[in-house]
């Protein structure tokens, strides 16, 4: 983790990283921030464009978790059964039957229905899930925590606290 820069004249000279092995200066004619949160411009004192333009909002932050024991098959058959639920198809069920793995969003009745009764608590338009290369399991990436900074601590305990509740509230 970069943890010190040397900044001068608006160039950057060094950074100190530092890890379990200690801190260690690196000298280079060219940075590549690749943090996520733009540690080193940070550092540099520069004022970084952060969220979208006019309210500066970070997208949604989202918890994936992951489903096993998932019976594909009797999944694959309710999507063919009940191809309203499943928009984004547009109809190619081939989709379905052709993949290698099941890549797809949907549930869209079922979701609405249980934001309507209050079983999940936040707005979502469908359930988005990815079978993995081990049979049986699936990533599901539905969650959504909104109004956070990913930059700013307390919205990060704040967006894990919640997106694990969201988490359950989908799994359930």
């Amino acid at each position: 983790m970069v943890c010190d820069i040397e900044y001068i004249n608006g160039r950057i000279n060094s950074v100190e990283v530092c890890g379990k092995s200690g801190k260690r200066r690196i000298e280079a004619k060219i940075f590549v921030d690749a943090s996520g949160d733009c540690d080193i411009a940070f550092l540099a004192g520069l004022e970084p464009n952060k969220g979208r333009e006019g309210d500066g909002k970070c997208q949604p932050m989202t918890m994936n978790f992951k489903v096993i024991n998932v019976d594909t098959e009797r999944v694959k058959k309710y999507i063919m059964n009940n191809n309203d639920e499943f928009p984004r198809l547009e109809g190619d069920l081939s989709k379905v039957t052709h993949a290698p793995r099941l890549s797809i969003g949907g549930y869209v009745n079922t979701l609405g229905k249980a934001q309507e009764t209050g079983k999940i608590s936040f707005q979502r338009e469908d359930i988005l899930f990815f079978e993995t290369d081990r049979m049986g399991e699936f990533i599901v990436n539905t969650t959504r925590v909104i109004n956070a900074d990913p930059t700013v601590p307390e919205d990060l305990t704040r967006a894990e606290i919640l997106g694990r509740k969201q988490a359950w509230e989908v799994f359930e």
